[in-house]
């Protein structure tokens, strides 16, 4: 006796190749037609790990000297060396840090003798920078905030501890 078999119809692993090929070319086209959207969050996503890293070494400097690097207030304030910002460098680098993290786009250094970027420490008297990120404490002292000045794919960027 012989078995007939229907042979209309696709299989399993038919499905799964087309399934799969179409996601890939949905992918890359909405890559190619919307770039910037994908831009922001890998920015932030940048930013957000800078922010950590930044947190790391507070918290390594505050286990090695019972206390933040002075001028950190309740009130938030930019990191950096320009006039009305928060210039922490001295206190981080190189000891926690090898440099400072900055911010992709709000970030930067400038340096005061030539008016241009530069990428030297931020140790360096001759370099202004700023970071893009704020930072303070909580009014018991006992958290640390910093938040990016300027996140792209969504409101408010923010890292405590």
């Amino acid at each position: 006796m012989k078995v007939m078999r229907d042979s209309r119809g696709f299989t399993l692993l038919e499905l799964i190749v087309v399934s799969g090929g179409l996601l890939v070319l949905l992918i890359v086209t909405a890559v190619v037609l919307h770039p910037h959207d994908y831009s922001g969050v890998m920015r932030d996503g940048q930013r957000q790990t800078d922010m950590a890293q930044i947190l790391g070494a507070l918290r390594q400097y505050q286990a090695a000297h019972g206390d933040l690097p002075a001028g950190i207030g309740t009130s938030s304030k930019t990191i950096g060396s320009q006039k009305g910002e928060l210039n922490i460098c001295s206190a981080l680098v190189p000891a926690y840090l090898k440099d400072l993290p900055l911010d992709p786009v709000a970030g930067g250094k400038i340096s005061k003798a030539q008016q241009d970027i530069t990428d030297k420490a931020c140790s360096d008297n001759d370099v202004e920078y700023t970071t893009g990120f704020t930072i303070s404490k909580s009014s018991d002292g006992k958290h640390v905030t910093i938040a990016a000045t300027a996140p792209e794919s969504i409101p408010s960027l923010t890292v405590s501890y």
